[in-house]
């Protein structure tokens, strides 16, 4: 993704996040020995349609680049369309009051499995 970015000259990449829930569709707890995926194998686009939250993510920029607040854009500078990653955001009950939401970005490449960022 670097590479093409490069060859077609922008300097950031883009993503859309895709929230990761549990089969359930619960917040549960998560244990490591079993990974990521096992865990929360259902993805779907969570925070835009029930909180209206922004999908689209900065997931690479030059150095020289300034990614607003969230990382939902750049300003003067597009992802290229064409080139997008998926951004898995697994909900998990955390250990926070009232369950709420912890968020644990990981960003999806073709042909590779998840890794946390």
């Amino acid at each position: 993704m670097i590479a093409q970015a490069d060859k077609s000259g922008h300097r950031v990449v883009g993503g859309l996040m895709l929230d990761r829930v549990a089969a359930s569709g619960r917040l549960t707890g998560w244990r490591p020995e079993g990974g990521l995926d096992l865990a929360y194998p259902l993805g779907g686009h969570l925070t835009h349609r029930l909180l209206h939250g922004a999908p689209r993510k900065i997931v690479l920029a030059r150095h020289d680049v300034t990614v607003a607040s969230g990382n939902h854009r750049a300003p003067s500078h597009r992802p290229d369309a064409d080139r997008i990653c998926a951004v898995h955001h697994f909900r998990d009950s955390g250990t926070q009051d009232n369950a709420s939401r912890c968020f644990i970005p990981s960003i999806h490449v073709p042909g590779r499995k998840s890794s946390i960022v």
